[in-house]
């Protein structure tokens, strides 16, 4: 976040929204058991073997109708309050 904090303020506004949403990436993995094992463990992530994660909402787990109302509201808090970290607007 610390770098794209510094985007931010340099002016960069795109590359630091690229960044920031690499970063919160994982906030919205959180809502998805794909990304773990039936543990709770991470996955080893292998890009040409998805887990059955979504390209989009016609393929694959993990598309909108999986995730909860609670589970968009803790992601939105979280993504806003990020976003106002950094750009403060």
């Amino acid at each position: 976040m610390l770098t794209v904090r510094c985007l931010a303020k340099a002016g960069r506004r795109r590359e630091a929204l690229v960044l920031l949403g690499e970063a919160l990436h994982p906030v919205m993995d959180s809502t998805s058991s794909l990304p773990t094992d039936p543990n709770g463990y991470p996955r080893v992530w292998k890009p040409y073997e998805h887990f059955g994660d979504s390209f989009n909402e016609h393929v694959g787990y993990g598309t909108i109708q999986d995730i909860t109302p609670l589970d968009f509201m803790i992601e939105d808090q979280v993504i806003q309050s990020a976003y106002f970290q950094v750009f403060g607007d």
